[in-house]
């Protein structure tokens, strides 16, 4: 019998797989009969194995900062002895086959759950130029060599935070002070969110009259300071630190007397007109003559 029939039969009566081969070997005889029928059993065990399948395919677009680790995961099943690689779609370059990293860019690592048919990719401290298109692909066999793809799709943000209002504030003392903070661009509420005055850490001040809350309005986080009774010593830089994002300050000039509403009227034309370096000495100049 020849081997092409052998195999055609083989196919058909896939349970009879082991006595033909048997035969082959037995009614040729010779090494090279072992070898073909070694080879046969091998185009058989590929050709019943199935066929590889991606699962959980409608979570494909990610959303990250900059700075923040993100992970891909492809859900994979019916992998065999097949490897998953994962490739960075607009240069072609092939970041990982199976666990082991196959670009010199330390910040790409394959990872895999023992024991589930999940395999991710790890991205640490993203950058913007790491947005855009990911596959994940596997290659089979079936009758002719095949690749399996699944593409996701990686944003990354540049996240920030935005002081509300004048960042030259002129407040009376005694009056009430409220700072609020949003993020913008993030893909979702940060950590956190410190506020500093100075170098201080003041979220968890144990002064009495300064509160720090928190809200989600619109899906953007808003991190609000509130100071009760302000006295020039609250006069200061302050800034607000979310959390894989970049900062905004403002500065806080707690004054006596009623002058106010024309310190701030002055110091809004400075910044308009004249640019931040005049705003800064004007502060300064102001600051001596109301003392």
């Amino acid at each position: 019998m020849s081997q092409n029939k052998l195999q055609n039969y083989s196919s058909r009566f896939p349970q009879l797989a082991g006595l033909l081969l048997i035969l082959v070997a037995l009614t040729n005889g010779g090494t090279h009969s072992l070898e073909a029928a070694a080879r046969l059993k091998h185009e058989l065990e590929k050709s019943e194995a199935p066929v590889p399948v991606f699962v959980n395919t409608t979570n494909t677009t990610v959303v990250t900062s900059v700075g923040q680790t993100v992970y891909l995961y492809c859900g994979v099943q019916n992998l065999g002895d097949r490897a998953v690689s994962w490739i960075r779609s607009r240069d072609l370059t092939i970041l990982t086959i199976g666990l082991v990293r196959y670009t010199r860019d330390q910040r790409f690592t394959a990872i895999h759950g023992q024991g589930t048919n999940n395999w991710g990719l790890k991205i640490v401290d993203p950058n913007l130029n790491d947005s855009g298109l990911y596959e994940c692909q596997i290659s089979y066999h079936d009758d002719t060599e095949k690749k399996l793809k699944m593409p996701f799709t990686l944003q990354v943000l540049e996240s920030r935070a935005k002081i509300l209002g004048s960042h030259d504030l002129y407040m009376k003392e005694g009056s009430e002070v409220e700072l609020s903070c949003k993020v913008v661009d993030s893909p979702g509420p940060p950590a956190y969110i410190y506020w500093y005055k100075g170098e201080e850490v003041i979220n968890y001040s144990t002064k009495k009259g300064i509160e720090v809350s928190f809200s989600n309005v619109e899906n953007n986080a808003i991190s609000t300071l509130l100071i009760k009774y302000a006295s020039p010593s609250d006069s200061g830089n302050y800034t607000c630190a979310p959390a894989n994002a970049l900062q905004d300050s403002l500065i806080l000039n707690v004054i006596k007397g009623e002058k106010q509403a024309g310190l701030q009227e002055i110091a809004n034309f400075a910044k308009n007109y004249y640019g931040s370096f005049l705003l800064l000495l004007l502060s300064f100049l102001m600051q001596q003559v109301i003392q």
